[in-house]
């Protein structure tokens, strides 16, 4: 039976190990975070021209959300594998995170619910932008009376 070895670093070789493990787990984390951050930025200006020209099309659509209300969003995704949590984009272009609520017993399934809504992160904006902006080409699609199975903008995220 052969055991399992778990590497060791040697000790001349400790110090400089534990002195990169610190600028790996704090300069480079704030360094990633900092990208996602500038992206965020400018994906945000982006996504509210495109939603300034789905309004101005007349083809942003609206949603009926808990509560009975309709709202005008794009339902981009859900924010994660095996989450009830939806990704949307209003009107603004502005991306949020909501929960859903069971539809009332004569309904079957769930509605977001806008009012549990919160801004989304940078991490969300990198995530999903390609997402939201895929769903509103096709909008602009389907308003154009055109294949929305042709969009070239790519219908995935890093995930």
């Amino acid at each position: 039976m052969v055991t399992e070895r778990k590497p060791q670093i040697v000790e001349e070789k400790r110090e400089s190990a534990q002195s990169y493990l610190r600028s790996l787990e704090v300069d480079s984390l704030r360094e990633i975070q900092a990208n996602y951050h500038q992206f965020a930025e400018a994906v945000k200006p982006i996504l509210k021209q495109a939603a300034a020209k789905l309004i101005e099309y007349g083809v942003f659509p609206e949603e009926e959300v808990a509560g009975g209300k309709t709202v005008q969003i794009i339902d981009v995704n859900y924010e994660a594998g095996g989450s009830l949590s939806k990704v949307v984009v209003d009107t603004n272009g502005t991306m949020f995170i909501c929960e859903q609520m069971e539809k009332p017993e004569d309904d079957f399934g769930q509605n977001i619910d806008w009012d549990s809504r919160k801004e989304a992160a940078d991490e969300d904006y990198v995530d999903f932008s390609l997402i939201a902006l895929h769903n509103m080409a096709e909008q602009l699609r389907e308003g154009l009376g055109m294949d929305t199975q042709s969009n070239p903008i790519p219908f995935h995220s890093r995930w």
